[in-house]
């Protein structure tokens, strides 16, 4: 199951699974 959380900077959007969270301590990053 796939969820959706934002860049706090930008605001951009990213769809994400929970192993991509895990691997990455929970962080996304803008291109």
């Amino acid at each position: 199951m796939s969820q959706i959380t934002r860049c706090p900077s930008c605001a951009t959007s990213f769809k994400v699974v929970a192993d991509q969270l895990r691997i990455s301590e929970g962080w996304v990053r803008c291109g």
